[in-house]
């Protein structure tokens, strides 16, 4: 079996994410679900 590539996310990077993550904690109205976001970004 292959072993997975390990790749070094940026503190930034890492940080943004944390963020994005604690918002969504804290503001869980503010999501919207997969099919939603599909129609408001057009995807087919």
């Amino acid at each position: 079996m292959k072993e997975p590539e390990s790749f070094e996310i940026p503190e930034e990077c890492q940080k943004l994410v944390m963020e994005r993550f604690e918002n969504a904690r804290k503001n869980p109205k503010s999501l919207v679900d997969w099919e939603e976001a599909k129609k408001i970004l057009n995807v087919k």
